[in-house]
């Protein structure tokens, strides 16, 4: 059972981090002349004194997000090119008004991620989003942004009546807003140290929607409630805040609490809590405010100022007060930060402005929205009608001690013959999510030094606080004595019997090769575990391992049974729907790589003659595929077998996949003929697989491997808490920056 580890909060959050020099970082000496690992530390962590290597990020990368880097660079040199065909460029005035809505973009993202953005300057902003200078953000980022809009914009001219619809459908998106000024008190099982960081309970919305969405579904497929669902307040500390909230709520509204003394006595944000000087955070501040002459703080007790439905507060917050008036209290209100009972204080109704008035930034906005909608699609099919090549096992660092590579950064791919060269694909994967993949490969030597050693009771003892604060008083929230230690054992047996898919699938792969014309020589384990993962068979043993121990850690602490996964399964079916699959033959019209109009032409005919001759009847169709002229090296057999295509297909069994689907072709049919970067196919169904949805004994193993991942998720949160006292970490990435920042960029302004 393999489980792939939390990058979440508690991750993002890590481990009190100390930075250092890894010293005895032991590399091959070749690997400083390989671009890509050369700009990166020999040794990008250590936890409890073990290495992790530049190899082994780039493996983590590559593993989880490379085929999407790669996606990513492909799209970029396509908006490019269309742009270039047709004549559109984005000059240095578009490019800067571009930055400044970037800007006020990033600034809303930054300030509710867990990004380290320093002092918030657009440099540290850009740098903590995407790892990029300026410079490299305005080129690589906006151009591409803009590019694309003004190409889709051309084909956008909306009327009087398409604005006046949309007008009419979002007219609270036009309209200036209505401010509010309100007071709160806060009740929460959060630590003060989350409320101060902005650390409110993850995912808190998404939460929401899914519970009531798999209530919805159970709801509409077996016709009753679903009674016993997830609650989304069933935890016992949310309870009681909720129950402590609705407390003051009935004391306020009964008279017997004032809202000063309610403040006083049960708020918990932290800038509400009184000092060693006796005033609060907020008072302290508008004191300071008032001796620099500045204007003044809000002053009433638990004053959170003046916000819209554009913030400053969070949503919830907004919506549960929104139809209040000045003097009323709430009900308890729900946020990710915990419940919050509000006196609204006073309330400024904007002056509503008519269509006319607001015509022409609803045309802004319209257009926008269309560009947007239609943005995807658009490069979409700039990707279908591409060629593309691409060659992504040599994605993976070249092996140490085999050789050095002929080229230092080979190409990986082309883009209408446009080079994609394997240390654009790293860089790629190093801004988009390198920190990210160091946290989990920090998690996985974490399983296997604390949570192995201690076992997940003492590390849930040990990630649990010990108090919880309520007025003056502290409630204990776990037993003084740790539970025992429970370690956690993973055998070699274990290990190389998680290894049996990848056996099958080396049997299964070596099979085809054997088929293939000239037969190809059958891979070693060896060979096929480092083609598929980058790694050796040791330290992919080791990943193993790890998972397993995060696996068996995660059992010991749920309970997991038949009953329990046949529920997860009942309300996620979906997510187990198998696609159309079509299993095929084809004849291939082969053309030159860089084949003129000549050439397609005449493929194509030819394409179109050798339909004539297959007919509908295999006798036929054998006749043709007979001929070396028509085969292809993947060809299973003489028969011109290709296998099974599949949506999870690329390149030109992708294109081919694509075309069949499109045109919903039966068993037995003959397509027409498909062209793919590698010339005309003649395509025969030998057998279509219909879209369905498994029963629950053929992916059982897949249901209780995702129901461990989600619980995984949670537990890692307190797990993480935990081992960050047990382990000593260091982090070594992006520790010698050289981006040439500029700390002092200053936003332009569009004219």
């Amino acid at each position: 059972m393999r489980l792939a580890f939390m990058s979440g909060l508690a991750v993002a959050v890590i481990l009190a981090v100390v930075t250092g020099n890894p010293g005895s970082a032991e590399e091959p000496a070749g690997d400083d002349e390989v671009p890509g690992l050369s700009e990166l530390p020999a040794v990008v962590a250590e936890v409890d004194g073990f290495a992790i290597t530049r190899r082994e990020l780039i493996r983590e990368l590559l593993g989880s997000e490379g085929s999407m880097a790669l996606d990513r660079i492909i799209r970029r040199i396509l908006v490019e090119q269309a742009a270039e065909k047709i004549g559109i460029t984005a000059t240095d005035q578009e490019l800067n008004d571009q930055l400044m809505l970037d800007y006020r973009g990033l600034q809303n993202e930054v300030q509710y991620a867990p990004w380290d953005a320093g002092e918030k300057t657009f440099a540290a902003l850009v740098k903590a989003r995407y790892q990029m200078s300026i410079e490299e953000y305005k080129q690589q980022v906006v151009r591409q942004k803009l590019l694309a809009k003004k190409m889709i914009g051309r084909q956008t001219a909306p009327t009087d009546a398409d604005l006046q619809r949309f007008y009419a459908d979002n007219e609270e998106l036009f309209q200036p807003p209505d401010r509010f000024r309100a007071a709160h008190v806060l009740v929460t099982p959060l630590t003060r140290q989350d409320l101060l960081a902005g650390n409110g309970e993850v995912g808190f919305r998404e939460r929401i929607a899914a519970d009531r969405k798999r209530r919805e579904k159970w709801r509409r497929d077996h016709g009753v409630d679903m009674q016993d669902a997830p609650q989304v307040d069933a935890g016992p500390e949310w309870q009681h805040s909720k129950e402590r909230a609705q407390k003051v709520v009935d004391e306020l509204r009964a008279g017997t609490l004032t809202w000063t003394q309610a403040v006083e006595r049960y708020t918990q944000d932290p800038l509400d809590q009184k000092g060693p000087g006796g005033l609060t955070v907020r008072q302290e501040r508008a004191a300071k405010r008032q001796d620099q002459g500045l204007p003044a703080m809000p002053a009433e007790p638990g004053e959170v100022g003046w916000f819209t439905s554009q913030g400053p507060l969070v949503e919830e917050f907004y919506e549960g007060v929104k139809n209040m008036k000045p003097g009323e209290v709430s009900e308890p209100i729900r946020t990710r930060y915990g419940y919050h009972v509000v006196k609204m204080l006073e309330v400024q109704r904007a002056q509503r402005k008519d269509f006319a008035a607001l015509r022409a930034e609803v045309e802004k906005v319209y257009v926008d929205w269309v560009i947007q909608a239609k943005a995807e699609r658009w490069v979409d099919q700039l990707v279908r009608e591409a060629q593309l090549e691409n060659t992504r096992a040599i994605l993976w660092p070249p092996e140490p001690g085999k050789g050095a590579e002929t080229d230092r950064d080979p190409v990986i791919g082309k883009v209408n013959g446009k080079d994609v060269r394997r240390s654009e694909v790293w860089k790629e994967l190093l801004r988009s999510d390198g920190p990210e993949a160091l946290s989990r490969l920090i998690n996985r030597e974490m399983a296997l030094g604390p949570l192995k050693r201690m076992g997940p009771m003492r590390m849930e003892w040990l990630g649990t606080p010990a108090f919880r604060r309520e007025g003056t008083s502290q409630i204990p929230l776990r037993s003084p004595e740790p539970p025992p230690a429970q370690p956690i054992t993973v055998n070699k047996e274990e290990t190389e019997m998680e290894m049996n898919d990848d056996r099958l699938s080396l049997d299964a792969l070596n099979e085809a090769r054997a088929k293939r014309k000239p037969p190809q020589t059958p891979l070693t384990l060896e060979e096929y575990v480092y083609n598929r993962y980058g790694q050796a068979i040791d330290q992919y043993h080791r990943s193993l391992e790890a998972s397993l121990v995060l696996a068996k850690a995660i059992k010991q602490s749920i309970k997991l049974d038949d009953p329990t996964l046949q529920m997860e399964y009942a309300l996620s079916k979906e997510r187990y729907r198998e696609p159309l699959k079509f299993d095929v033959q084809h004849l291939l019209i082969p053309l030159p790589e860089n084949a003129d109009t000549e050439q397609r032409v005449a493929g194509l005919e030819m394409a179109k003659e050798l339909r004539k001759q297959a007919g509908e009847d295999e006798k036929s169709w054998s006749v043709l595929a007979a001929s070396e002229k028509f085969a292809h090296p993947e060809n299973l057999d003489e028969l011109g077998h290709l296998g099974v295509l599949s949506p999870e297909d690329e390149d030109w069994r992708g294109a081919l996949y694509t075309a069949l689907a499109k045109a919903n072709y039966e068993r037995g049919q003959l397509s027409d003929p498909i062209p793919t970067r590698l010339g005309y196919h003649l395509i025969r169904v030998r057998n279509r697989m219909p879209e369905r949805i498994p029963e629950f004994f053929e992916v059982h193993r897949r249901v209780e491997r995702d129901y461990l991942q989600a619980r995984a998720a949670m537990c890692m949160n307190v797990w993480v808490r935990a081992m960050e006292k047990q382990s000593r970490i260091k982090r070594f990435l992006y520790a010698k920056e050289d981006l040439n920042l500029m700390d002092n960029f200053e936003v332009p302004k569009p004219k």
